[in-house]
């Protein structure tokens, strides 16, 4: 599985992933609910149609297998 920062770049021949995991060591993959007006003072003064409300709601985590957490975490 590889992670782009964006569409472009995924599609593009030079375009490289920010991270790439082994689907061996995928455990689950899950959407991220936030709720950025009210989980994150730092979003407080952000009119409703700003760029990273709509970010925001395309959060997702990937849970790594445990035998596999010493390879991407420090």
């Amino acid at each position: 599985m590889r992670v782009y920062e964006n569409k472009q770049k995924a599609l593009s021949t030079y375009g490289r992933p920010i991270i790439t995991i082994p689907l061996a060591a995928v455990k689950k993959i899950e959407r991220i609910k936030f709720d950025v007006m009210r989980d994150d003072l730092r979003f407080e003064n952000l009119g409703p149609d700003d760029h990273n409300i709509v970010l925001s709601k395309n959060m997702f985590e990937i849970m790594v297998s445990d035998e596999f957490l010493p390879i991407y975490t420090h």
